[in-house]
């Protein structure tokens, strides 16, 4: 009994000592597993102190915060909306280039000399600087270009982009701009109602920038009176002739739209049209053939001798089609020119071919139908030896039943010669010759502007200023952009030259 007891004791003694064994092992690789975890902790710190990026917080032009690295040249680079810094140790020493540093001793303190290092004076412009920026090596291969210059270029070139000539130059050019487009913009209309008005026959613009005086007219006869009354009244001062005699439209613009003025003339109850029209002449393929295409799409071909040999309208029809822009159009084409009997094509000289072409063009708009038939004269035509383009004219006479027609056309013509006129007129000009003539007559008390409908007391929608205002805006700005580029005494004679 006794040594049951006793080994019972030895049993439970022996398991105690076991798990004691297994606690202090299970505690053991706890404590590794930490130290392994302590070290990976230590080690991620480290990584990431030494891939940490500095940051550099610093403004635009309109106060937003913007990041960026810190980098010597985020401390430096100087604007007038931004700090600038440097890198300065405790002896009061600035980081600087190799390059900078050698300018600086070699001025030996003179602030002009180290300015005049970096192409800079007092008096210079950011344009003058601009000549400092240059290849010595040019016009030599750019490998051709030592490093060290090409440092110094760079240096430079970052100077000149942060300089407060560039900031002043892109401000005024912005606001010049700006002035340049409102003086368009509030020009436009009144340009319209200057030059589509006549006391003759009372024109003015309706809602879609017709002349009413035309849209108006009862016969043929009226029609083109109105429109020519519109452009070239000779008792009106406000017309294309009194632009052109104040130097506002060229010479060369003036002979062009009366040319599409004089294109309607009154002849025996009809009216005729004569407008130009142009011929591309290619280039004789390998069988000496050459194709002419008129401005319609027509394409004639012509053989070595210059006779006719072939042609197309396919294109021609299209063409007319989509030039019209209307719903309901269809285009004929006819030639008078001799047949085989087998009904092809004789050859003929390029000119009697083209005397003998004519389109017409039936059009159905609103419900109205009418039709135009276009003959062409080309008496001067032959072909040609190294020219590219050819010039012919094409007629059609208006008779009465065509009056919608004319009227029509003399709309679109009114159109296209104020279009040429907004797109080369001078603004300022323009404007400056409207106060010239607001002047009030003293007999009636009014301006003769006022008794076309120009009043240059009315603030123009969309910018809110008058004329004059929109007009002194603009001198000021053009006046400020180019003083940040040229000296007083010239920008007299660039004013000349870009007017």
């Amino acid at each position: 009994m006794g040594m049951a007891a006793s080994q019972a004791r030895l049993l439970t003694i022996t398991a105690r000592l076991a798990d004691n064994e297994l606690r202090s092992q299970t505690i053991n690789n706890a404590k590794m597993r930490l130290a392994t975890q302590s070290s990976q902790a230590s080690e991620n710190y480290i990584n990431a102190l030494n891939n940490a990026t500095l940051k550099f917080a610093s403004y635009d032009e309109i106060g937003n915060a913007m990041s960026q690295d810190l980098t010597y040249n985020a401390l430096t680079a100087y604007s007038s909306y931004n700090t600038q810094y440097g890198l300065i140790n405790s002896a009061g020493q600035i980081l600087v280039s190799e390059s900078e540093a050698a300018m600086f001793t070699k001025a030996n303190g003179n602030l002009n000399a180290y300015l005049l290092a970096h192409g800079l004076e007092y008096t210079t412009t950011y344009f003058d600087e601009l000549g400092a920026v240059k290849n010595d090596f040019y016009p030599a291969p750019f490998n051709d270009i030592a490093v060290e210059d090409l440092q110094t270029y760079y240096e430079q070139y970052g100077s000149y982009e942060n300089s407060l000539e560039v900031e002043k130059y892109e401000t005024n050019y912005g606001k010049y701009l700006k002035a340049n487009n409102n003086l368009v913009k509030g020009s436009t209309e009144t340009i319209e109602t200057y030059l589509s008005y006549s006391p003759i026959a009372n024109n003015k613009l309706d809602s879609n920038k017709n002349i009413l005086a035309i849209s108006n007219a009862t016969t043929l006869y009226d029609a083109v009176d109105a429109f020519k009354n519109a452009f070239a009244s000779t008792s009106s001062n406000y017309n294309l002739t009194n632009l052109h005699n104040k130097g506002l439209i060229s010479e060369s613009i003036m002979n062009d739209l009366n040319g599409l003025i004089d294109s309607y003339t009154k002849q025996a109850g009809n009216v005729k049209y004569t407008g130009d029209e142009r011929i591309t002449v290619s280039t004789p393929d390998s069988l000496n053939q050459t194709k002419y295409t008129l401005d319609t799409g027509f394409v004639i071909t012509v053989n070595g001798d210059g006779n006719v040999i072939a042609f197309d309208e396919t294109g021609a029809k299209g063409k007319l089609q989509d030039d019209e822009a209307s719903d309901g159009i269809t285009v004929a084409f006819s030639c008078d020119y001799p047949k085989d009997e087998s009904g092809n094509l004789k050859q003929l000289p390029l000119i009697d071919f083209i005397n003998g072409l004519s389109y017409t063009l039936d059009a159905n708009k609103n419900g109205e139908s009418g039709s135009r038939k276009y003959t062409y004269n080309c008496a001067n035509v032959t072909t040609p030896e190294g020219k590219t383009e050819l010039q012919l004219t094409k007629t059609h006479y208006y008779s009465s039943g065509e009056l919608d027609l004319l009227k029509e056309d003399l709309q679109n013509t009114t159109s296209s010669i104020i279009l040429t006129i907004i797109a080369s007129l001078n603004y300022e000009e323009f404007v400056e010759l409207l106060l010239e003539e607001s002047e009030v007559d003293p007999l009636t008390g009014i301006s003769p502007l006022e008794t076309y409908g120009i009043d240059l007391t009315q603030t123009i929608p969309n910018v809110n200023k008058t004329l004059e205002e929109l007009l002194n805006d603009y001198k000021k700005s053009k006046n400020d952009f180019l003083t940040t580029i040229f000296d007083a005494a010239s920008i007299p004679q660039v004013e000349q030259d870009l007017a």
